[in-house]
C-alpha cells in the first residue's frame, strides 16, 4: 500500500457518545451508530484519489465486560456494510484493545498498531478527533487532520486532496534549440519514464529520480551542436515543474540536507525552498569530457534548475576523491536526496507555510 488515509473511527467516522472528543466513550449498541456528517462522501473522495482506507482504533478494554467484542464487531459490520454499499471498503483494521495503564505498544499515538503495514509516509494522512490522533500522525511521519476543524467531511477530504496530490507539473518547451515536456509528481516512487537524446545526462536524471523518490517523465531532443543547449534548458524545465508542483509550500518542510558518498567521493547537499535562487559548489572539473557530457556543464545543469525553481541549493565535495563519474554522481544523489527531505510534508505545520513572512 503505498498512499493511505489512516482513520480513527470513534468520534472522526462514527458519532461517539460522551460530552465531547477528549473522554473516550465507546458505541455500546448498534441503536448508538451514527455518521458523522458527510462521511461517505469523504471517504469517496479518498478513495477515488488513489487513497487506501486503514481504521486504526483504540478500544479501551475490548473484550472485557465494559467493551464486549461482540458490541465492536457489530458496530464495524455495520460501518463496513453501509460503506459497501457506496462503493468503500477498508484495506486493514488495526485496534488496540488495551487499557491506557497496559503501557502497551500499539496503543495510540504509539505506532505498533501497523507494524508490518507498507506506506508512504509523504502521500498518506492521518484522522482523528484527539490530541492524541495527531500524535501518531506526528510518529507515523504523515499529516495529521483533525475532523473538528472542519464543516464536515466532504470539506476535510477536499483539504487532504488540495494538500497532498495537487503536487504534479507538466511543463513543455519548444524553441528552435530544445523540445521538451516533462512530467514531475513529486510524491512518487521513484519511477524514471522517457527519452533524452543525451545518455549520460538521461543517466543523472534516472538518478535524480530514484533518490528523490519523485517520478519524472521526460521527453527531450536537442539541436545536435553540442550539449549546452539541452543540458541547460532540461534543467530549466525541472526546476520551473518542481516550483509548479510545489503550489503556496504549504506544510512542508522547506528544508532539506544529505551526506552522501560514492565510493571515494562524499558530497554534501542543502535545499532550501525560500523562493529566491542561490546556488553555490566547489565542484571544479578535472577532466572536460565523461562520455557525451561536457563536465563544465554539470554546474550549469544544477544552476538552470535553481533558477527556475527558485530554490537555494548548496553541494560541497567534502572529499572530491579521484573520479570525475563518482563526483558527478554524488553531487546528484545528494541533491535528489537533500530535495526529498525539503518537499516532504511536515506533521507539525500541517496547512501552514513554513516561513514568519507568511509566503514563500
Amino acid at each position: 500500500m503505498n498512499r493511505t488515509a489512516f482513520l480513527d473511527r470513534d468520534g472522526t467516522l462514527i458519532w461517539e457518545p460522551g460530552p465531547d472528543h477528549a473522554t473516550p466513550y465507546q458505541v455500546s449498541s448498534l441503536d448508538d451508530l451514527r455518521l458523522l456528517p458527510r462521511v461517505l462522501s469523504g471517504l469517496r473522495t479518498l478513495a477515488d484519489a488513489g487513497f487506501g482506507l486503514v481504521m486504526v482504533t483504540n478500544q479501551d478494554g475490548l473484550g472485557t465486560e465494559a467493551n464486549p467484542t461482540e458490541t465492536f464487531e457489530a458496530v464495524n459490520a455495520k460501518l463496513f456494510e453501509t460503506l459497501a454499499s457506496e462503493g468503500l471498503a477498508f484495506a486493514d483494521v488495526r485496534v488496540c484493545p488495551h487499557l491506557p495503564e497496559d503501557d502497551c505498544a500499539c496503543r495510540k499515538p504509539r505506532t505498533g498498531m501497523i507494524d508490518g503495514l507498507a506506506y508512504n509516509p509523504a502521500a498518506s494522512v492521518m484522522v482523528g478527533d484527539r490530541d492524541s490522533d495527531l500524535a501518531f500522525a506526528e510518529n507515523l511521519g504523515v499529516a495529521g487532520y483533525r475532523v473538528t476543524d472542519y464543516p464536515d467531511w466532504a470539506a476535510l477530504a477536499a483539504a487532504i486532496v488540495a494538500d497532498t496530490l495537487g503536487r504534479t507539473a507538466t511543463v513543455t518547451r519548444r524553441t528552435a534549440e530544445t523540445q521538451i515536456t516533462l512530467t514531475l509528481a513529486l510524491d512518487g516512487e521513484g519511477r524514471y519514464e522517457g527519452s533524452v537524446e543525451h545518455g549520460f545526462l538521461s543517466h543523472l536524471l534516472h538518478l535524480f529520480a530514484a533518490h528523490s523518490r519523485m517520478d519524472l517523465t521526460i521527453e527531450a531532443t536537442g539541436d545536435g551542436v553540442d550539449d549546452h543547449h539541452l543540458i541547460e534548458d532540461v534543467g530549466l524545465v525541472l526546476g520551473q515543474a518542481l516550483r509548479e508542483a510545489l503550489g503556496d509550500k504549504r506544510g512542508l518542510r522547506r528544508y532539506g540536507d544529505a551526506l552522501v558518498p560514492m565510493d571515494e567521493v562524499l558530497c554534501a547537499a542543502a535545499v532550501d525552498l525560500s523562493g529566491r535562487f542561490a546556488f553555490e559548489t566547489d565542484y571544479a572539473p578535472v577532466r572536460d569530457m565523461v562520455g557525451e557530457l561536457s563536465t563544465e556543464m554539470v554546474p550549469h545543469l544544477f544552476h538552470s534548475l535553481a533558477v527556475e525553481a527558485k530554490m537555494a541549493l548548496h553541494l560541497r565535495l567534502l572529499n572530491p576523491g579521484r573520479n570525475e563519474h563518482h563526483r558527478i554522481e554524488a553531487m546528484t544523489k545528494a541533491f535528489a536526496r537533500a530535495l526529498r527531505v525539503a518537499v516532504e510534508a511536515d506533521p507539525r505545520a500541517a496547512g501552514t507555510v513554513p516561513s514568519t513572512k507568511g509566503s514563500l
